[in-house]
Formats: structure tokens, C-alpha cells, sequence
């Protein structure tokens, strides 16, 4: 059963909350929404049609966020995965912004019930303790 315990600790839940300003540090993983206009000024860079893009913040100026792209998701629902390319956008051709953050009552209620899940079928696949306390003999004496 302690073996299992890393397994736990990498389970985790997030969610995006909006960004607050002056904006995400780097490294923050991130998505944004495109204006109308952004996704034209973009398209060169992105691709037709793009709504929102994720990824991993690299840097942060007044004016730009430049972003390690994971994915971006176009008007049509079309979703494209990126490999961390990076791109430049342009923050005033961003309809919104939010922040991936940890959500420590949802993480909390998973690592329950996974350790909960885990520890049964510990016990059904015959952990110890599950038929009493194990003793001496049983078998015969022979003699």
C-alpha cells in the first residue's frame, strides 16, 4: 500500500480562474480567448478560425504574453495539440484570460477516494486480514 502513495500525490484536480493583473507569472499555465480581430492578426502564426489558446506562460510585458503553446481550440471546435511552440500575443487582442490553479477540495475528495477505492481492492484481492487473524496450524498432525 506504500508503494502506492506517489501515485496519490500526482493525482490532482485544477481549475481556470480568471487572471487577476498585472497578470500570470511565467511558468503559469494559462488559457486566452482571441478577438475577432486577434484570430486575424494571429492567423499567420495560428492557423484559420483560432478561439482560445493554451499553454505555458514563457513571458509577461505590458503589452505581449508570450506563451509555450499546448493547444489551440478554433471557432469550429476543431482542437489542435502544439508541441510548446512559442508565440507572442498581443494582450489587447485577448477577450479573456484564465489561470490554471490547483483546487485543493476537489484534490482532496479524489485522494479519498482513490485511497479508499485502492484499499478495497486491496482487501478483496487478499491483503492481510481478510479472512481474521492468520495462526497456527490447521493442517493435519500426522503421526
Amino acid at each position: 500500500m506504500r508503494r502506492l502513495a506517489p501515485l496519490l500525490l500526482c493525482s490532482a484536480c485544477y481549475t481556470y480562474t480568471p487572471v487577476t493583473t498585472p497578470g500570470p507569472a511565467p511558468g503559469a499555465r494559462v488559457s486566452a480567448g482571441l478577438t475577432q480581430d486577434g484570430a486575424g492578426e494571429m492567423l499567420p502564426l495560428l492557423g484559420p478560425d483560432v478561439a482560445e489558446v493554451s499553454g505555458q506562460v514563457v513571458a509577461v510585458t505590458p503589452d505581449t504574453l508570450r506563451l509555450s503553446l499546448l493547444s489551440v481550440n478554433s471557432q469550429r471546435g476543431i482542437f489542435t495539440s502544439w508541441r510548446g511552440e512559442e508565440v507572442p500575443l498581443p494582450r489587447a487582442r485577448l477577450s479573456y484570460m484564465t489561470e490554471r490553479r490547483l483546487s485543493p477540495g476537489g484534490t482532496a475528495l479524489l485522494g479519498i477516494g482513490l485511497t479508499g477505492g485502492l484499499y478495497l481492492l486491496y482487501r478483496l484481492l487478499g491483503g492481510p486480514g481478510m479472512f481474521g487473524a492468520s495462526g497456527g496450524g490447521g493442517g493435519h498432525g500426522g503421526g
